[in-house]
């Protein structure tokens, strides 16, 4: 929903997020709303992956 929102009021067409390794929760969440894994990085420290949804 606050995705959804963003996008409405500032015109995004395209957000990322960076989820650590360590995050299975949040993993789960941004594949069950159909948020594409997009690379493997690393942010502050962290490994993870960058994922993707394009709106």
């Amino acid at each position: 929903m606050a995705v959804q929102k963003l996008a409405a009021d500032t015109d995004l067409e395209t957000v990322q997020v960076f989820i650590a390794d360590e995050n299975a929760a949040s993993k789960r969440v941004a594949e069950k709303l159909g948020w594409q894994a997009t690379h493997s990085g690393s942010k502050d420290g962290e490994h993870g992956r960058y994922y993707r949804i394009t709106l």
